[in-house]
């Protein structure tokens, strides 16, 4: 009898693989790279916060710690919560407050552009959006660790980034992405600044764009930018152009 069940556990185990096997070349999650003032500026909430919990979260009636009996619509629902304490809020301050607990939520599956990567005890930086009333991201919302954050950008998530939101966009253009009429029109006329991640981080991590003396939208000249220097960071937020599905 006990081999029985033994057996018949393993094969709900091995068809629960093969659903997930299955479904890593069904769905994927891709995203462009995008300047860190450009995910400021399309963010609902920018927030600095220490990941306290994490959990899976599943549709009422079911057991998240009973994988194997769950439905596969269910499997494919599952989001995974976070619970942060906030340390400073940068933008969305109307609905979180520094102090507060907030719980956000993301899709369970990398590949479903659900946020794996966050370590409970450690502080990042969180851009995402406010969703029927819940905080929510995905892979494609800009995270990153406090402790890899350059200086230029501390200031931009404390003043430049929102200052210039509404007056100058940043058109990302290169080799995945190649710059459109609308996009060389707007630098041309000076409304934007013109942006190539592939080939440049350090604008990324040392400088913002923003209106000048004489009405156009240049890059501010910072030191590190102006001499090139600690520009080799690899930005953790470039997102990958592809993901698998579910892990």
């Amino acid at each position: 009898m006990a081999t029985s069940v033994w057996a018949g556990t393993a094969v709900c185990l091995f068809l629960l693989m093969v659903i997930v096997g299955h479904l890593k070349n069904v769905t994927a999650c891709s995203c462009l790279p995008q300047h860190t003032q450009h995910h400021f500026c399309n963010s609902h909430f920018v927030i600095k916060a220490r990941i306290k919990s994490e959990k899976m979260l599943v549709k009422k009636g079911y057991d998240a710690h009973n994988l194997q009996k769950l439905p596969l619509p269910v499997l494919t629902s599952a989001q995974r919560s976070f619970r942060l304490w906030v340390r400073e809020v940068y933008k969305g301050h109307q609905f979180i407050a520094v102090g507060s607990h907030p719980e956000i939520v993301t899709s369970y599956y990398e590949s479903m552009c659900g946020v794996t990567d966050l370590e409970v005890g450690k502080t990042y930086v969180i851009m995402g959006l406010l969703t029927d009333s819940k905080l929510k991201f995905t892979n494609c919302n800009w995270r990153e660790p406090w402790t890899q954050i350059s200086k230029h950008q501390r200031r931009g998530l404390r003043y430049w980034y929102e200052k210039n939101c509404d007056s100058c966009k940043i058109d990302t253009c290169g080799k995945f992405s190649p710059c459109g009429q609308q996009e060389m029109e707007r630098v041309k006329q000076g409304d934007s600044c013109f942006w190539d991640p592939m080939n440049d981080q350090c604008h990324n991590l040392h400088s913002s764009c923003g209106r000048h003396d004489g009405g156009s939208c240049k890059w501010f000249q910072t030191h590190e930018l102006m001499t090139r220097q600690n520009c080799t960071r690899q930005d953790r937020k470039m997102p990958r152009l592809n993901h698998s599905l579910i892990p």
